[in-house]
């Protein structure tokens, strides 16, 4: 699955349901899914990051094995970095980078993640770049089994 985070320093704009991250006029918008339990205004509480899935069905599976809704946001394109540019950031920072996935260095409930001063600082760096979100590879939460 591909998956993205993002910090968002950008306006939401109430949809209904919906949320879409106020863009330049002629920004290339892509279409992407929250599935949280938790309302959109209380994502990222924790870490600062809000995660998104690219594929409706991915969303859809996260969902149903966390009680939770699936919720619409469009996000500029042109602000989404990848996971290599992630990576060679945090290198660039003088993190290591072995021993673990894009998304695990990023997400504090990984025991080989970055301290959260760390990350924020990687973060901080790559929106001076233009970057506000990182599009990373997962694995596949719709062939994930409940038992």
């Amino acid at each position: 699955m591909v998956c993205t985070a993002y910090d968002f320093d950008e306006t939401l704009i109430d949809e209904g349901q919906n949320f879409v991250i106020a863009t330049p006029p002629n920004a290339k918008q892509t279409k992407m899914f929250n599935a949280s339990p938790k309302p959109f205004s209380k994502l990222g509480d924790r870490s600062g990051l809000v995660f998104l899935a690219t594929e409706l069905r991915e969303a859809e599976a996260y969902a149903e094995m966390n009680r939770g809704s699936v919720k619409e946001i469009y996000v500029d394109k042109s602000k989404v970095g990848n996971e290599k540019q992630l990576l060679s950031k945090i290198e660039e920072l003088g993190y290591s980078t072995e021993n673990a996935l894009a998304y695990e260095l990023i997400d504090t409930r990984f025991d080989n993640s970055l301290k959260q001063s760390e990350i924020n600082k990687v973060f901080e760096a790559l929106k001076k770049d233009g970057i506000m979100g990182i599009e990373y590879t997962d694995g596949y939460s719709s062939n994930w089994k409940n038992n």
